[in-house]
């Protein structure tokens, strides 16, 4: 968690100097860190992570939204859009599949490991979008500051 905070603090430090087109992909970033270090229910994440869609999304029109050319921009908008469904496609696989007993507690090893390789991928894609914020690229930036 410590290491968690230090990154988060590194990225708002970097968001604040870069200026204000960065500051919705240090939130973003942030929300994605409470999710890898923090303890919490794996079905709720889709609530939480709607605030980076919100934050982040250049237009809620899916033709506009799904021809964002930016591959960096693009996979962010495709994981977080599919990420429901991504997340009752790995609960259904893993009814009852790579569980181990620890204690008197059922650990469910592949939703704790896919929802973690997830999460990384966004917290990735959210720095370097927000290294991106740098460079001043127009065509990801977040809805409040289209035209």
């Amino acid at each position: 968690m410590i290491a968690g905070l230090l990154v988060t603090l590194k990225v708002w430090l970097d968001a604040l100097k870069i200026g204000a087109r960065a500051i919705p992909w240090a939130l973003a970033f942030s929300v994605i860190a409470v999710l890898l270090y923090s303890a919490h229910v794996h079905m709720y994440e889709c609530i939480v992570l709607a605030l980076c869609a919100a934050l982040t999304f250049p237009s809620f029109d899916p033709l506009q939204l799904y021809a964002i050319t930016p591959w960096r921009m693009r996979l962010w908008v495709w994981i977080l859009t599919s990420y429901p469904f991504l997340l009752w496609m790995i609960f259904l696989l893993d009814a009852k599949l790579f569980h181990i007993q620890i204690g008197g507690m059922n650990l469910s090893v592949l939703t704790v490991i896919m929802f973690n390789v997830i999460n990384v991928a966004l917290a990735i894609l959210a720095a370097l979008n927000l290294y991106r914020s740098e460079k001043g690229d127009a065509e990801h930036r977040p809805l409040d500051t289209v035209k």
